[in-house]
């Protein structure tokens, strides 16, 4: 379930939808170059660094096919489990008043999330603050062509909750791509990710009230320039577990990350 308003442009045409029919304008006017739903879950994998990772708009034009861009104009808030269907969404002025931390930092999160939600198959060319969970979520296959602040917030109460992060890619955070407030565990796996201050930073000293965090960083890939991997809390008894991660660049100044963990 969605709610929310997004403005719909298709080549020529412009047309203003609410989001309950935005599932099934899109599948109306999907045209595709190489049908992305038939596409395996390993191929789109090993194409994200190659694809999403360089010229982002000519070259996943040519996976992706869009023809349009859905332009949104308010936050979209999802309920349960909603599959984008690689739809392509980009943050207007009315979310931030530019793609970068100053300019995203008081804006709007481009969707919400409520407590057990799930977003699939999506792709966002701007998306403003990010994504906000505010309690236990899944992304699965999103792609961030960019990121203005932090591609995801991850918060909750005092019950622990779970974030997941299962596919998909971003790249061009000049912070961080995840940060978690909540109590509880995050897990990013088969995961890539280009050109980043932080892939997860457990909310430090500006968060209160503070919890014990855990973050898995599994079957993923990074290429730099970045700070670190993954930032932790020592003092509230944070942990991490890291499995089969590849780092590419780590010869080059350029493309290198500077750290695994910091403390």
């Amino acid at each position: 379930m969605v709610t929310g308003d997004v403005q719909l442009k298709i080549e020529e045409k412009n047309k203003d939808i609410t989001v309950e029919h935005f599932l099934k304008e899109y599948r109306r006017f999907w045209v595709s170059k190489s049908d992305i739903k038939n596409m395996s879950y390993r191929v789109i994998w090993e194409r994200c660094i190659r694809v999403f990772m360089m010229d982002r708009d000519m070259e996943a034009n040519n996976i992706v096919g869009y023809k349009h861009v859905n332009m949104v104009v308010i936050s979209i808030t999802v309920k349960g489990t909603v599959n984008f269907e690689y739809a392509r969404l980009v943050s207007t002025n009315a979310l931030r008043s530019s793609c970068s931390i100053d300019g995203s930092v008081n804006g709007k999160h481009i969707i919400i999330i409520e407590d057990g939600g799930s977003v699939q198959n999506l792709i966002l060319g701007d998306p403003a603050k990010g994504i906000w969970c505010s309690g236990s979520c899944t992304l699965q296959n999103v792609y961030f062509e960019k990121v203005c602040y932090h591609a995801a917030g991850f918060a909750g109460d005092s019950s622990s909750k779970t974030h997941k992060v299962s596919g998909g890619a971003a790249q061009n955070a000049p912070d961080k791509f995840f940060t978690q407030s909540s109590k509880g565990t995050t897990i990013i796996q088969n995961f890539c990710g280009e050109n980043f201050g932080k892939v997860y930073c457990s909310c430090g000293s500006g968060c209160n009230p503070q919890y014990t965090r855990n973050v898995q960083l599994l079957n993923s890939k990074f290429k730099g320039p970045g700070l670190t991997l993954i930032s932790l809390n020592q003092n509230y008894g944070d942990s991490n577990t890291f499995s089969n991660i590849v780092l590419d660049g780590m010869n080059s100044g350029n493309t290198k990350i500077k750290y695994a963990c910091q403390m």
